[in-house]
């Protein structure tokens, strides 16, 4: 009873403000304008402040580097899993470019920084969340251009300089790498310096990192469109499948076979669900329209994942709770 208490306390939260969001739309008190600023307004400003404030105030910066390779290789694993899969699904490139990206990338710095967030979980572990965002998020903007790079039979070259700069200019990357050189300067000046030398600005960092995840799930939720779901059933219903079912039970499945081997704990397993356990990242439907995929499906895909993870989370946490992973 206890493990499934916890598990409603992590799920619940996230759900009834995404809930929210959709509801404000439906009363018209959120129009489309007023959903794409707050969207905006998460992924520019809030989300990095949030990702900031985490990281500057871990005590000690110790990241395993077991965890890291894991979930990197994972990740490009998945990719690999997306393209060979691609090649026998029956569907549109414009549609494959956007099914690649479903089965690697992830919704981690809106649904899993707010289900972690309520977890209660380590010190440690939340030094391995806040290294595992950055990292992640890096990794998911790379394969990101790749995926549809494929797919667009117009597209000339990648232009490798052009995509460092688009990952590190990413306002989520800005946040962690501040993150990071504040710790390191803290260990310099000492611990607090930001607090006490520049108070204002710090406790406006704070009231910024408060109000991230309520925004960013209330927009969320603004923003879903339940349209397109006859002509795009079976895609829809495919990457369902792939998101929330098939991909989190061999990731999870393998981390928790292989937990004595790899070294894997309570301080490792809140990172994997923040990386591997979300939807299909928000960011998918603006590239795919300006990368000639079809931004129809991604928003599709978005609802639908949301939705459907939203239960898969439920299982996998109560799962590692049971099992004194989390």
């Amino acid at each position: 009873m206890q493990e499934f208490l916890y598990t409603m306390d992590a799920i619940l939260p996230m759900m009834i403000l995404i809930a929210l969001g959709y509801m404000l739309k439906v009363l018209r008190l959120f129009d489309e304008a007023v959903t794409k600023g707050l969207n905006k307004f998460t992924f520019i400003v809030s989300i990095p402040v949030l990702v900031f404030y985490n990281i500057y105030n871990i005590e000690k910066l110790v990241v395993d580097t077991n965890l890291i390779i894991f979930s990197v290789v994972s990740i490009l694993v998945l990719f690999f899993l997306g393209i060979l899969f691609n090649r026998y699904f029956k569907t549109s490139d414009r549609n494959k470019s956007v099914m690649l990206q479903n089965f690697f990338r992830t919704n981690t710095s809106t649904m899993g920084l707010q289900v972690v967030a309520v977890m209660g979980i380590s010190i440690a572990a939340q030094t391995n969340v806040a290294a595992m965002v950055g990292i992640s998020i890096a990794t998911f903007n790379m394969l990101g251009v790749i995926a549809f790079q494929i797919y667009n039979k117009s597209a000339g070259k990648i232009k490798i300089g052009k995509l460092l700069i688009s990952i590190i200019t990413n306002p989520i990357i800005v946040g962690v790498l501040c993150g990071f050189g504040a710790l390191g300067l803290r260990a310099i000046v000492g611990y607090h310096w930001l607090s006490e030398n520049l108070s204002p600005v710090f406790i406006a960092v704070k009231e910024v990192a408060k109000v991230s995840s309520p925004v960013a799930l209330i927009a969320l939720g603004a923003s879903f469109t339940f349209s397109s779901f006859k002509e795009l059933k079976k895609e829809i219903i495919a990457g369902v499948l792939i998101r929330t079912v098939i991909v989190p039970a061999i990731i999870f499945g393998i981390a928790i076979g292989l937990k004595d081997v790899l070294g894997f704990n309570e301080n490792h397993f809140p990172a994997l669900v923040v990386v591997m356990l979300p939807s299909l990242a928000v960011a998918t439907a603006p590239m795919a329209d300006s990368m000639n995929g079809n931004s129809k499906l991604a928003a599709q895909l978005i609802v639908w994942t949301t939705i459907a993870s939203s239960i898969t989370m439920f299982v996998v946490i109560y799962i590692l709770k049971v099992l004194m992973l989390v």
